[in-house]
């Protein structure tokens, strides 16, 4: 996994025009329009530390349902053109990794978190959440890759609880 910023998100959207799946127009409208060079999300790689349900359907749908990324569909989910391209592309997938504390250094470092569960394993009321989102600043290794685990899977379906969302409103 690599770190994110412009470079390589034109670079994805560069394979994904070689290999037909958007128009040389999206193409250049998605790169055009992002927000992977700004400063809370260029050179990182976000991680959630917790099942991804937690998060609840408002904190994971929108990344699930469009390809890019946050830094790609915030500036796009609204254009019939470039949203609607963006919903067509891949399969919404988690990715679980070992994520070398070293790389979070510069993160909401997990430290705390780490003292809370200690704590809450022993028995303690704890008023702050164990789970916590960081960022890494370096590359993860793909042999840090643990799973990766796709639509519409059973353990997909258990990791988000999508299948809890309303019925009615689009599913993934």
């Amino acid at each position: 996994m690599l770190l994110q910023n412009s470079t390589s998100l034109n670079s994805r959207i560069n394979r994904l025009e070689e290999s037909g799946l958007i128009t040389t127009k999206i193409a250049q409208l998605l790169k055009d329009k992002n927000q992977a060079d700004d400063f809370n999300r260029a050179n990182m790689l976000w991680f959630c530390f917790f099942e991804p349900f937690i998060a609840g359907r408002r904190g994971i749908e929108r990344f699930f349902r469009s390809w890019g990324g946050e830094a790609l569909y915030n500036s796009h989910e609204d254009s019939p053109d470039t949203g609607n391209a963006l919903l067509d592309i891949g399969i919404p997938c988690i990715i679980k990794a070992k994520v070398p504390i070293a790389s979070l250094k510069d993160s909401c470092y997990p430290d705390s978190s780490m003292i809370r569960a200690f704590l809450f394993e022993r028995g303690h009321q704890l008023e702050n959440p164990i789970e916590h989102d960081g960022f890494s600043t370096k590359n993860i290794h793909s042999q840090n890759i643990v799973e990766i685990i796709e639509h519409p899977s059973d353990y997909f379906v258990k990791l988000t609880k999508c299948n809890e969302w309303k019925v009615g409103d689009a599913a993934l």
